[in-house]
C-alpha cells in the first residue's frame, strides 16, 4: 500500500476537494473509505482517510498506483498544504478473522478494547510506534491493520 502524510492549515479544503466522502466529518481516530477523483468526477484511486489531528491526514492508496495517486495530489494542493510521501518508509499488516482481536491485543503495548469499526488508535508493537485500525469490510471478520516505520532490514516472526 501507498501511505501519504498530508498537513496544514489547507489540508481539509484541499481533501474536500480531491476525494468523494465528506473529510470535514472526521472526527480525530476515525478513517474513511473513499475515491480519489479527477476534475470530472472519474475515479483516480479508491483509499483510505485517516484524520491524526485537527489539520493532519494519512491517505492509504494501492501500491500499484502510489506514484501517480502521489503526483496527482501534489498537483492539486494548495500552497498551505505540505504533502510527505511515506510509503518506503511504512509497512502494514492486515490480521483478519475472528480472532484478530485478541492476536491483535496480546501483540500491541496496550489493549485496542473495543475499538470500533471504521476507527483507529496509535500503539506501540516492540516499542515502535503503530497505527491499529479497523477497516475490515466483511461483516463476519474483524481487521485490524498496524502502519508502523520500517526497521531497516527488519527480518523474523511477529509475535
Amino acid at each position: 500500500m501507498g501511505e501519504f502524510l498530508l498537513g496544514g492549515s489547507g489540508a481539509l479544503d484541499d481533501l474536500q476537494h480531491l476525494v468523494s466522502c465528506d473529510v470535514a466529518s472526521l472526527a480525530m481516530g476515525q478513517c474513511r473509505y473513499g475515491f480519489m477523483c479527477n476534475e470530472t468526477g472519474g475515479v483516480i484511486d479508491d483509499l483510505l482517510i485517516y484524520r491524526l489531528a485537527e489539520a493532519e491526514f494519512m491517505l492509504v492508496v494501492n501500491a500499484g498506483t502510489q506514484d501517480s495517486d502521489f503526483e496527482w495530489i501534489q498537483s492539486q494542493l494548495s500552497a498551505e498544504t505540505r504533502t510527505t510521501n511515506v510509503s518506503d518508509e511504512t509497512g502494514k499488516l492486515d490480521i483478519q478473522g475472528p480472532g484478530s482481536p485478541g492476536i491483535v491485543n496480546e501483540l500491541m503495548g496496550e489493549p485496542i478494547g473495543d475499538l470500533r469499526f471504521y476507527r483507529f488508535m496509535k500503539n506501540t508493537y516492540r516499542g515502535q510506534d503503530v497505527i491499529v485500525s479497523r477497516t475490515d469490510t466483511r461483516a463476519k471478520s474483524v481487521s485490524k491493520s498496524m502502519a508502523t516505520r520500517r526497521s531497516p532490514r527488519r527480518s523474523g516472526t511477529i509475535a
